[in-house]
């Protein structure tokens, strides 16, 4: 796990339209939530009416406003603090805006923002962080990677999917191995009569790169 609380792991997996009454109810719901996190956090967090204040290990305060109303979608805007990464070089913020969910990871010391789109997945040896989000709507759709250096991100995977295709964190098999579940639309030669089939697909370091590998994963398809 990443996060000491984590959100549900399908909290938006298949995202609905987003109203400003939607948008309002989130941020409401998730603010008790997030008080408790900044309590936990204090000194280094604190919130004022729409600010979120997050204090960097140089002392320099980094402040996230939130927009003025949702009931105008381009001023819906709404931080969330949901804690740090497990290494604890990172703050994790939520940001929901009038029809999207994204997550941002900023770094203590040096303040750089990397968008994640979702809750990552640390690798064993904490040198990678994966996100499988599979978002039908409002978030961005895809598998990411990125290597961890220091409290900087470095993409080195951004793959969004062409065709329909939604993508679960299933675990980290080893530093270099991911192991995903894919729900697709069905092949009618392997699911006659379905509408959609699973599978589990594995994501590799080739040393170089990081690569699909998706035959292996037949092996347990399910139709459904």
């Amino acid at each position: 796990m990443l996060f000491l609380r984590r959100l549900p792991a399908l909290l938006f997996a298949l995202y609905p339209c987003i109203s400003s009454a939607q948008t309002n109810a989130a941020a409401s719901n998730n603010g008790a939530a997030e008080q408790k996190t900044i309590s936990s956090l204090a000194p280094f967090a604190g919130r004022d009416g729409k600010v979120l204040s997050l204090m960097l290990n140089n002392k320099r305060t980094l402040k996230l406003r939130d927009g003025d109303t949702c009931e105008v979608p381009e001023k819906c805007l709404v931080h969330r603090l949901l804690g740090l990464s497990s290494d604890r070089q990172f703050f994790a913020v939520e940001v929901l805006g009038y029809e999207s969910r994204t997550v941002i990871w900023i770094g203590r010391h040096s303040g750089a923002r990397h968008e994640v789109y979702g809750e990552p997945d640390t690798s064993p040896n904490g040198k990678w962080i994966v996100t499988a989000n599979p978002s039908e709507f409002g978030g961005t759709n895809g598998v990411f990677v990125w290597q961890v250096h220091a409290d900087r991100l470095i993409e080195k995977l951004n793959f969004q999917p062409d065709s329909y295709a939604l993508y679960s964190f299933v675990r980290w098999e080893n530093n270099d191995s991911i192991l995903l579940r894919k729900i697709t639309h069905a092949d009618k030669s392997v699911c006659p009569g379905a509408q959609f089939m699973e599978f589990n697909v594995t994501v590799r370091n080739d040393g170089t790169l990081w690569k699909f590998d998706e035959n292996a994963g037949f092996k347990e398809l399910r139709c459904q």
